[in-house]
């Protein structure tokens, strides 16, 4: 059973689920960050109450414009201000006044820039305590709920048709790198319903929204980027409540370096707990920790696809350079790339070339595409290779088999694997996504998670493998 805390659970749904918004410093200049968020919630088709408040105008477009907080007349559910940090201390004072549970501070000027804007960040949060409101940020680029049109941010990835349904939510302290998960992820056909970008963490920080996150029953995995860690038995009792829930959390982490804590703080005053005690909770809870933002967006697929149950794998590769570096990744995350049996190599001669290899990396060499029975051929090969009694997963690699050829392999792999003997199958394709884009659609269709390099994958396997 989840350990709830309703407080946050409802400040976390009145973020991703208001019923009203009012921007604070909306602006009529088409294009500019302030003008943004009134753009997205009306461009996606918000349908709550949206209420613009800046003094200068008495309407944005067809939306009606409001002088105060004050002069709106009715409870406002989230306020958005985008204020420069002076003026957002009564930003919050005023969003108590009207009934606000959430004041989304997306400027900077805080603690990122020392010693007096930490000062300013604490006056931010004293009255907020004060207003009986919490905040969000500051220096940050705040929510996204797409099911509901919510869009309270400025992101320039926001721009985009989001799709949602997928069960997956993003929450990370750093807007840019949030905006550039969101954006790669709309690319990758991975729809986010729920998307938190948490800045300073002044108040609210990205283990209360993962939390909140993870108590809702729409979502099952929750993709989290931190700078720093610092309520570490706060994250121990996430790691727990997700794992009690079975539901996933996958984690990447930056700061870890010298110059890395450096620059955390730099960017959001960020402060890094005990890294080993979180290192400690989220192996024992199962938590995925990822290394970048390419392992981050491929774990869902990871964890929603056949699950791994050993360390022992076959690689296949168009490429004998290609299979050998996935080799030495395996070996250096501690995967097993061990020589196929006698009778799973006789299998696998009747489609390999004689100057290719069948002892495993089975390389097929770009030869076998040029037959006229390529893609049955390769697909041969895949379902042997994973018929082998020592196989727990296989791992693909590609190379430059692009365009409708790529396609075409990527159906038959499909095939091949549909079947496989309930193993998992991954692929790392070493070409760019603008001639692969067709093939790496259907993979993504058959559940096949494909990486841009053998070293991601050799990570997300590890990670996962018992």
């Amino acid at each position: 059973m989840l350990d709830r805390d309703p407080s946050t659970i409802s400040v976390v749904q009145a973020l991703l689920e208001p019923k009203s918004i009012a921007i604070v410093g909306a602006s009529a200049r088409e294009g500019s960050v302030s003008a943004r968020p009134l753009e997205l919630l009306l461009r996606h088709g918000y349908a709550g109450n949206i209420y613009p408040v800046n003094p200068r105008y008495e309407q944005i477009g067809a939306t009606p414009c409001f002088s105060d907080l004050s002069a709106i007349g009715e409870q406002v559910d989230l306020v958005l201000s985008m204020v420069p940090a002076a003026a957002t201390i009564d930003v919050v004072r005023a969003a108590g006044n009207v009934g606000a549970k959430v004041v989304v501070v997306f400027a900077s000027g805080f603690a990122e820039i020392g010693a007096e804007g930490a000062a300013l960040q604490e006056q931010l949060v004293a009255e907020a305590k004060r207003a009986n409101v919490r905040v969000l940020g500051p220096n940050c680029q705040g929510a996204i709920n797409p099911s509901a049109a919510v869009f309270a941010t400025f992101t320039a990835a926001a721009q985009r048709d989001l799709a949602s349904g997928s069960g997956v939510a993003f929450v990370g302290q750093s807007g840019a790198v949030g905006g550039s998960v969101l954006d790669m992820a709309a690319e990758l056909g991975l729809s986010l319903d729920a998307w938190v970008a948490t800045g300073n963490q002044a108040d609210l920080d990205l283990v209360e929204v993962a939390t909140a996150l993870i108590a809702d029953e729409k979502i099952r995995t929750v993709l989290m980027y931190a700078e720093g860690i610092s309520d570490v038995s706060g994250f121990e009792r996430l790691c727990a409540a997700a794992h009690a829930a079975d539901k996933s959390l996958v984690l990447l982490r930056s700061g870890r370096s010298v110059v890395g804590k450096r620059a955390a703080a730099a960017h959001t005053g960020a402060v890094l707990g005990a890294d080993d005690t979180v290192l400690r909770a989220a192996r024992q809870h199962g938590v995925m920790l990822v290394d970048d933002v390419d392992e981050l967006l491929a774990a869902p697929m990871m964890l929603t696809g056949r699950m791994i149950g050993g360390r022992n794998l076959a690689i296949i590769t168009t490429s004998g350079g290609g299979g050998i570096l996935l080799a030495d990744h395996c070996d250096a995350h501690g995967l097993r790339v061990r020589e196929l049996s006698e009778r799973t190599q006789r299998s696998l001669e009747q489609f390999v070339p004689a100057f290719g290899s069948v002892s495993n990396p089975v390389d097929v060499t770009a030869q076998i595409l040029n037959t006229p029975t390529a893609f049955e051929d390769f697909a041969q090969v895949c379902a042997i290779s994973a018929a082998d009694p020592d196989v727990d997963g296989v791992a693909i690699v590609l190379t430059m088999v692009t365009g409708k050829r790529g396609a075409d392999l990527a159906r038959a792999i499909v095939d091949a694997m549909t079947n496989a003997d309930t193993k998992p199958v991954w692929v790392a394709w070493l070409a760019s996504r603008s001639q692969t884009a067709e093939g790496r659609d259907v993979l993504r269709a058959g559940g096949v998670p494909t990486f841009d390099s053998v070293g991601a994958l050799a990570r997300a396997v590890a990670q996962l493998a018992p």
